[in-house]
């Protein structure tokens, strides 16, 4: 029992001695860790028989991101060109895409690099 406690204090110790020591040493970029893009999609807008927009919110979080509009029929699958966003603020984002017929399914992909 007391060697378990041992290790759970020293192992406490330890962190709390290089969160101290980086803290010291003005590392504030610790502190705010850089995460992946976050996406929320929103409503598609402008929807008539043929065509329709595709609505979103993406924040690339620092990081270069692209975002990819896709189109899927039932037996292929298109992509506009991507938008290429960076910043750490959540930037609209919209596609309009023409010439659909009746049932196609769209979606929005994002991802970071």
């Amino acid at each position: 029992m007391v060697n378990v406690l041992h290790n759970a204090l020293s192992s406490y110790l330890r962190k709390a001695i290089l969160i101290l020591i980086i803290l010291l040493l003005g590392f504030t970029q610790v502190s705010s860790a850089i995460g992946p893009p976050t996406v929320t999609t929103l409503a598609a807008t402008n929807i008539t028989s043929n065509s329709a927009t595709l609505n979103g919110l993406v924040n690339p979080n620092g990081l270069n991101t692209y975002v990819y509009f896709f189109l899927k029929t039932s037996d292929s699958l298109y992509s506009a060109n991507p938008l290429y966003i960076k910043g750490t603020l959540s930037t609209p984002v919209n596609y309009t895409w023409t010439y659909l017929s009746h049932g196609t399914n769209l979606f929005l992909l994002c991802y970071g690099r």
